[in-house]
Formats: structure tokens, sequence, C-alpha cells
């Protein structure tokens, strides 16, 4: 007979939370990331469109205003097309 624990899910996030991730942060141990050296250079060689970034800026600015008004349906739309 199995007996059904809907906790289950939680009890094994609980241990996990004591068990490694404790041991990890009592070592000390970090997480790391490296960047290779061709993203970098990509990174370097990226530059931006000049009207794509004026236009970034613009609804920038229309955002942080309170004057940014986004048209619901169309982005609806444009999301409906682009995943059909």
């Amino acid at each position: 007979m199995v007996k059904i624990n809907p906790y289950q899910p939680i009890q094994h996030y609980q241990n996990q939370v004591k068990g490694k991730g404790a041991e990890a942060s009592e070592k000390g141990i970090k997480d790391e990331v490296q960047i290779s050296q061709e993203a970098k250079t990509m990174q370097k060689n990226t530059v931006g469109d000049p009207e794509r970034l004026a236009r970034t800026e613009e609804i920038r600015q229309k955002i942080s205003n309170g004057t940014y008004d986004l048209n619901h349906k169309e982005t609806a739309r444009k999301m409906y097309d682009f995943w059909s």
C-alpha cells in the first residue's frame, strides 16, 4: 500500500535546502560564470543601430513619464501571429 503525501514536493525542497544548499553556503562555495573570449569579442564588436537606440530611448522616456500608451490588442495580435 502506497501512502500519498500532498506535501512531498515541499519536503523535498526543504530537505535540499537543509542539506546540500546549507553545506555549500557554510563552505563558502559560490556560483561562477565564465564568458568565452569569442563572446567577449562579439560584445565589443556589437554596434547598436542608431534608429533602434533612439526608439528605445523614446519608449524609456515615455514609460518613466507615464505617457507610454500600450495597444493591448495590437500586441496580442502580433504575439498570436508570431506563435501561429
